[in-house]
């Protein structure tokens, strides 16, 4: 299990819960999995979400930067991203 997605969810689903009034805190079992079925259930659903992701192909690089480097214009980026079904933070 990628450590970084279990901080992330668990992150969010405290946000969740205590925007909802519950001071909520996280019990594992010793297999590293969640002692509560409400969690353990939640993250399973927030692992395959991101594992159904699609991935982005983006466009080629589209011009040289003055120190050389190759670099993609952000409106080829936004559009890619938005071909692959996802959406862009203003």
């Amino acid at each position: 299990m990628n450590e970084e997605m279990r901080k992330e969810f668990e992150e969010w689903f405290s946000s969740y819960c205590n925007e909802r009034g519950f001071n909520y805190s996280f019990e594992t079992l010793l297999n590293g999995e969640y002692a509560r079925w409400p969690e353990h259930n939640a993250f399973l659903g927030w692992q395959a979400s991101r594992e159904a992701m699609k991935p982005i192909k983006l466009p080629d690089a589209t011009f040289e930067t003055p120190s050389g480097d190759n670099a993609l214009r952000e409106d080829a980026v936004i559009a890619a991203i938005y071909a692959a079904g996802y959406k862009v933070a203003p």
